[in-house]
């Protein structure tokens, strides 16, 4: 008897839910045999096998499929892989070995028609239908669409479309396995890219050694940050179809929010302007002076001195319409020195055009590529507008940072009544999280400030 048969007669055998990234369809089973573990996928039909087992056959000598044992009529048995899925932060070995995986793939060419009856477009259609997205945000995005399909070519060829972290598991020796055969299919070319991008590899270290590894098979020169654009946002079309249709509403509205953000950041006429405090011209100095004066009746910050900050313009037609600031700050918590970025002087000039937004998202995007932590300190009204954005907030976490005076050891708090709530992004030092396990305070100094915080 084969033991495929054997398996489908004497083991027991239990659906995978989403373990290891294979059961999202309900094909992937795990088989106990005598104590012995298999992967058994019930395929839907025959065709299905037919198309798994080609796959399987081109790629299985670069070694990253879990070994095929037996097949029949549409079932398959596969070695069953010991290991752990992917991590939300994983080793850049791993990265660059899922980039060079992606890059066996995509070096398949394959037809795909995009452009057929204009199935993008009809997808848009279909979320009007659904309301999902107002009347007005629709037509933006269709002639966002439009004009980037006629700017851009988008290449084909067979893809890895669901590069995310639960469809790879690595064994004890460190090998990387994707598990997830039923996504491999033609399809846009770096589709998977833009998924991992979006959704699992945020730092620019993590991009750099998917693309390490990528390059070592096939070129990625292909895919520039316009193409990245385009190929994002039509996922994010997909997506909200695809989760709309299944209930998923907290899915549906985070891709909303990755789906308005895109919009914003490819309108033509905004810019978004990154420069050192040392490099500031006498304009814009005097522009963020006025800016604060009129919105909070002074200013405290002399920008001149402001040499080692970081500074984030947005512009709408070469104009500035808003601003924002990072500082560098040594924290000493617990007798040992963080030196993260305290997030400051943010401010929209002109109000109810998201330009707020906008630089609040190039702030959280430079963290996050930094991989450093970002502080700041607002009223409890405005913590639901940095959430939307990304950062996380903390109720009256001002209260545990203070100021101390390096000559004299002069210690000024924040003041107990003030409300003080915290924004922040957390990086590599993991600062926020130690300090909430604690309730030690965090002291810092900065030269001319006569208040907390920054």
């Amino acid at each position: 008897m084969k033991l495929i048969s054997k398996i489908l007669k004497e083991a027991e055998i239990i659906p995978m839910s989403h373990e290891g990234g294979i059961g999202s369809t309900g094909e992937a089973h795990k088989a106990i045999l005598n104590g012995k573990k298999y992967l058994l996928r019930v395929c839907r039909n025959k065709e299905f096998v037919k198309r798994y087992y080609l796959f399987y056959k081109k790629f299985h000598k670069y070694g990253f499929f879990p070994k095929l044992l037996e097949k029949k009529d549409n079932y398959m048995l596969f070695e069953f892989i010991n290991g752990r899925t992917g991590k939300e932060r994983e080793s850049l070995k791993v990265i660059k070995d899922i980039g060079r995986i992606c890059g066996i793939i995509n070096n398949v060419k394959a037809n795909y028609d995009l452009q057929k009856s204009g199935r993008v477009l009809k997808k848009i259609n279909l979320i009007k239908k659904k309301k999902v997205i107002s009347k007005s945000k629709i037509r933006e995005l269709k002639q966002v669409y439009n004009k980037l399909n006629k700017k851009i070519k988008l290449n084909t060829a067979l893809e890895a479309g669901d590069v995310t972290d639960d469809n790879f598991i690595i064994n004890k020796k460190g090998k990387v396995y994707f598990v997830d055969i039923e996504a491999i299919k033609p399809n846009i070319k770096g589709y998977g890219i833009a998924k991992s991008f979006n959704y699992w590899f945020h730092t620019k270290k993590e991009q750099n050694a998917f693309v390490q590894g990528y390059n070592s098979i096939n070129s990625i020169d292909f895919y520039t940050k316009e193409y990245h654009q385009f190929v994002t946002l039509i996922f994010l079309i997909q997506r909200i179809n695809f989760k709309s249709d299944k209930g998923e509403k907290k899915s549906v509205e985070k891709a909303k929010y990755r789906l308005y953000n895109l919009l914003e950041n490819l309108r033509d006429n905004i810019q978004i302007e990154i420069k050192s405090g040392k490099s500031l011209t006498h304009s814009e100095i005097k522009l963020m002076e006025k800016a604060r004066i009129k919105e909070y009746g002074n200013n405290r910050i002399n920008f001149k001195r402001e040499t080692k900050n970081t500074f984030f313009f947005v512009k709408d037609n070469r104009k500035i319409v808003a601003f924002g600031m990072l500082k560098p700050i040594k924290i000493d918590y617990m007798g040992k020195d963080y030196n993260i970025l305290g997030i400051g002087n943010i401010l929209s000039i002109e109000k109810g055009k998201g330009y707020g937004k906008i630089v609040m998202q190039e702030i959280l995007s430079y963290l996050k590529k930094k991989d450093k932590t970002g502080l700041g300190f607002c009223g409890r009204k405005n913590m639901p507008f940095y959430e939307k954005v990304g950062f996380k907030t903390k109720k009256r976490l001002g209260l545990r940072f203070a100021l101390r005076d390096i000559k004299t050891g002069e210690i000024k708090g924040e003041d107990p009544d003030d409300i003080g709530d915290g924004l922040y992004y957390e990086g590599k030092d993991k600062l926020i999280s130690k300090m909430l396990k604690t309730k030690s305070t965090g002291y810092y100094w900065v030269d001319n400030l006569k208040e907390p915080h920054w």
